[in-house]
């Protein structure tokens, strides 16, 4: 299956150690772990803002890491659903759900409690994912 993980997911996977680290590693050896190019560039920022000192950099350096498992998806391929993104969700989420809308992505894997407050059937937590695809 193919799962892309958006940014809250992620930050939580590389910055701390825990349930949502184990999943995502899981993940990688069980199925086609998906980022954007927006998630990466979007969490790249946010490590360099919430981080600091060598935390900082064994975060990304875990990140390159992590990426180098993953398929990356650009924007032209996704950016004929921002419109319809843009009416379901806020402005600064709307890449990652028109994304997550491609035919291809089986699930948006999220923290986030706004994508998941949409209710649609392939957006799920990590305790969805641990309980459907591990």
């Amino acid at each position: 299956m193919k799962i892309l993980v958006d940014t809250s997911t992620l930050y939580s996977a590389i910055a701390h150690e825990g349930r949502v680290h184990d999943i995502l590693h899981l993940l990688i050896e069980k199925h086609n772990v998906i980022l954007s190019d927006f998630i990466i560039e979007e969490l790249k920022r946010n490590l360099q803002l919430k981080l600091s000192g060598t935390k900082r950099e064994n975060a990304l350096m875990d990140l390159e890491i992590f990426i180098s498992h993953c398929s990356i998806i650009t924007k032209d391929r996704y950016i004929h659903n921002l419109p319809v993104a843009k009416e379901l969700i806020s402005l600064k989420d709307s890449p990652v759900l028109a994304c997550g809308m491609l035919d291809e992505i089986d699930y948006l894997l999220t923290s986030d409690k706004e994508f998941l407050n949409l209710k649609l059937k392939n957006i799920i937590s990590p305790n969805d994912a641990w309980d459907i695809l591990i």
